[in-house]
């Protein structure tokens, strides 16, 4: 591999550059390319050209004025060039900034030898991956245009061409002067042969002819022309979807859908896919049978759940999760673990040490009792008042004043309005969302299974290998969890694969799904349910024992589910906590790279404009989500409703607390009663013992 550098400098350029890799004139037959040719790389001097050729084939000379890259077909599809293209994007520095854009030029890819193969040639990793904006892919060929046009009509091409824009250029037809314009052949990726009626008419190919000052131009005003037309190539993933959408254009009358044909579609829908009919109602009326659909309305997916290189996201809902318990369960714990655990060993330990150095320079400046130290310091943090006024006093040219009660307040603003609100909230989160064993529902079955433990053992790796030092308890769970999960998916601690006769391992179960057995993970103490009428019998009836078990699901729906436990006969009473730290999820459409995508411009005007919250509060009215209650036909309280504290109450703790701080307000008190008005009689009576 030969690789060679030359920079230019001038006035207005700052850095050009050409990047030989390969030898593309080698071997002792050449394939001459007119000269002509180079003319064609004018009208993208604002771009990073690359030239790929294939062996023994002379590309004619040009100005280096671009960053021009030389390549061969042969020996780069290792992946290691797109690491080199990737920072080569920033070798083009001009005093006028244009925006980035690529060019790549393909020279005589017939005599490549990857036209034949059954992969598609333009995914080699020397070519600029398709998702990167402003792309221009330039075939330079000898091959007659409707044998490029049968291998660009392959589905698996067009899918794959994403922002490329494609052009031709005929090496054929290279003759005439060198001031002549130049040549090209846009492709239409969307071209429709049979046009229906109302669908916006097109060519297969529009032949642009161009001086290399107005080539890109021409391009623009081609491609706004072409990238409108993607709206015809959608369609929804659901066959039910598709087949609504068939029976109404097939209606002899062409009108507006009704609430109740929406109401019929929504019953037999999911949100995903009433969403994507809703985006593609617009073309019901034009009849596309005999078109080709390229692209699928996106599902609503949970974010990071797929690879989303070159997709935008767009998001639909953030899912928050509450919990339903017992109101008698609780955690294995006294109240005064409970009040000393939002601080840990070592914090209780430098608070102590910090009182004790500020009690002993208290007794050392006034060189009397200690107590009169520990009053100070406890009437201070606890705004406690001293009885003495002369414990400690300010000299001052007015006379005397104590302070004893200024320090106080500013202590309590200090201490009790930051720190007695972090404290209460803290001991009532630790207290009640983590003492349980979770359920969490999810339809059964192994695939089903295997996804939904795999989500949770990825949270647990993140949360183990997490250098926070936040939620110390949350790491400490996450770290007992791990073992028992890498066990089941046949991993050691260090996630490498050890066995592959395990419950989720590859090869077990992966084949034959039947096989899976539920009862093997009856150890871990996080499964998933399923709404049925079986299953919700048994989730109520596990809630109700008042044992270590919760029932997790969103915020939503946990208060329909909290009120429907409520309505027992045995008075048991359940409550909802909050358990955001645990879970929160973001929930969107991934949507694939493309020009002016329709899909995605309508999504956003859904979204924006309210109807996307509209539309969904109609679908949940006609096809409500089959909760507990949906199993037992209960549809309303049968008992009066009280209030009731939950979980997430602080009265409790802050009683608590508060009667603490009284307590020891109240020895304090007494503490200096006996101090100042009774330690003369008491030292006087031990005197005469004496």
């Amino acid at each position: 591999m030969l690789m060679t550098y030359t920079f230019s400098c001038s006035s207005h350029e700052v850095v050009a550059a050409i990047l030989v890799l390969g030898n593309p004139i080698a071997g002792s037959r050449k394939n001459i390319i007119p000269a002509k040719a180079a003319k064609y790389l004018e009208p993208f001097y604002d771009c990073t050209i690359i030239i790929v050729t294939p062996k023994n084939v002379v590309f004619p000379s040009f100005t280096a004025r671009p960053v021009v890259v030389l390549l061969e077909y042969q020996g780069y599809t290792s992946g290691k060039e797109n690491i080199m293209l990737n920072k080569l994007s920033f070798i083009l520095l001009r005093r006028n900034r244009v925006p980035i854009c690529w060019a790549t030029f393909a020279i005589l890819p017939e005599k490549s030898g990857l036209l034949a193969t059954k992969g598609n040639f333009m995914l080699i990793p020397c070519f600029i991956p398709a998702f990167w904006p402003a792309q221009y892919f330039i075939w330079m060929a000898t091959m007659a245009r409707f044998e490029v046009q049968k291998f660009l009509r392959h589905a698996q091409v067009l899918l794959n061409l994403s922002l490329r824009e494609i052009v031709i250029v005929d090496l054929n037809n290279l003759t005439g002067e060198s001031s002549n314009p130049l040549r090209m052949h846009y492709f239409n990726m969307y071209y429709i042969k049979t046009q229906p009626i109302g669908v916006d008419s097109s060519q297969n190919w529009y032949t642009i002819d161009c001086l290399p000052l107005n080539c890109l131009d021409k391009f623009g005003e081609v491609s706004k022309t072409v990238v409108k037309l993607n709206k015809y190539f959608w369609t929804s993933r659901k066959k039910l979807v598709y087949q609504h959408m068939n029976n109404f254009r097939t209606s002899s009358i062409r009108r507006d859908l009704s609430l109740e044909e929406h109401r019929e579609i929504a019953r037999s829908t999911s949100m995903s896919d009433f969403v994507s009919f809703w985006i593609l109602q617009d073309e019901i009326g034009h009849d596309l049978r005999n078109a080709t659909s390229l692209y699928f309305i996106p599902r609503i997916k949970r974010f990071g759940s797929e690879a989303t290189r070159g997709f935008s996201f767009h998001l639909y809902d953030v899912k928050k999760y509450s919990f339903a318990s017992c109101y008698n369960v609780k955690a294995s714990f006294d109240m005064i673990s409970a009040l000393t655990n939002p601080l840990d060993g070592a914090s209780w330990t430098f608070l102590g040490i910090s009182f004790a150095m500020v009690i002993t320079i208290l007794t050392a400046l006034r060189t009397r009792s200690i107590s009169n130290g520990l009053y100070t310091i406890l009437g201070i943090s606890l705004e406690n008042s001293v009885l003495s006024r002369t414990i400690f006093e300010v000299k001052s040219p007015r006379g005397k004043h104590d302070l004893i009660g200024i320090y106080g307040i500013c202590g309590l603003d200090a201490f009790g309005r930051n720190d007695f609100n972090k404290l209460v909230q803290n001991c009532v989160h630790d207290r009640n969302d983590n003492p349980h064993e979770v359920p969490i529902p999810l339809e059964d079955d192994y695939f089903r299974y295997r996804y939904f433990y795999s989500l949770i053992l990825a949270s647990l790796k993140i949360s183990v290998l997490a250098k926070s030092q936040r939620l110390p308890n949350y790491r400490k769970k996450a770290k007992g969890l791990l073992p028992m999960l890498l066990y089941h998916f046949g991993l050691d601690s260090n996630f490498t694969k050890v066995s592959e006769r395990r419950t989720f391992s590859e090869s077990s179960n992966f084949t034959h799904p039947q096989s899976f057995n539920k009862s093997a993970l009856k150890d871990f103490p996080v499964r998933p349910v399923e709404y049925n009428a079986e299953n919700s019998y048994r989730i109520v009836k596990g809630l109700s024992s008042c044992k270590k078990v919760t029932l997790i699901e969103t915020k939503e729906n946990v208060g329909k589910i909290t009120s429907f436990l409520n309505d027992n006969e045995r008075k048991i009473v359940f409550v909802s906590g909050n358990v955001d730290a645990y879970f929160k999820t973001f929930f969107g459409w991934l949507i694939p790279p493309m020009k002016e995508s329709y899909a995605e411009k309508r999504l956003k005007v859904m979204i924006s404009s309210g109807i996307l919250r509209h539309w969904e509060f109609l679908y949940k009215l006609w096809k409500p989500e089959k909760l507990l209650g949906h199993y037992s036909n209960w549809t309303h309280p049968r008992i009066e409703k009280v209030s009731k504290l939950d979980f997430s109450s602080k009265i409790t703790p802050g009683f608590y607390l508060c009667g603490v701080c009284v307590a020891v307000c109240a020895l304090v008190l007494c503490g200096e009663i006996v101090r100042f008005r009774y330690m003369g009689r008491i030292k006087y009576w031990i005197h005469n013992l004496v």
